[in-house]
């Protein structure tokens, strides 16, 4: 086999072995951007439902409590 031909078949099967380890990134990626816009859709919507202000109520309140606990009030 001649240099030339060597070469041209290790190029080949250099590609051919790179484009097959690059098979279904895209869909990997898909699915990342469709789990970040769930996540997103979910928090505007327990925002908007008042889900969100309640726990920030709850949790105000047990820092307010924590606080007069301490100070003796």
């Amino acid at each position: 086999m001649s240099t030339a031909l060597q070469l041209y078949v290790k190029a080949i099967t250099a590609i051919t072995t790179r484009a097959r380890e690059e098979r279904g990134q895209g869909t990997v990626e898909y699915v990342g951007i469709i789990f970040i816009v769930a996540a997103i859709v979910l928090a505007v919507a327990a925002a908007a439902t008042g889900f969100a202000a309640d726990i920030m109520n709850a949790i105000g309140d047990a820092i307010k409590g924590a606080i007069a606990k301490a100070s003796g009030s």
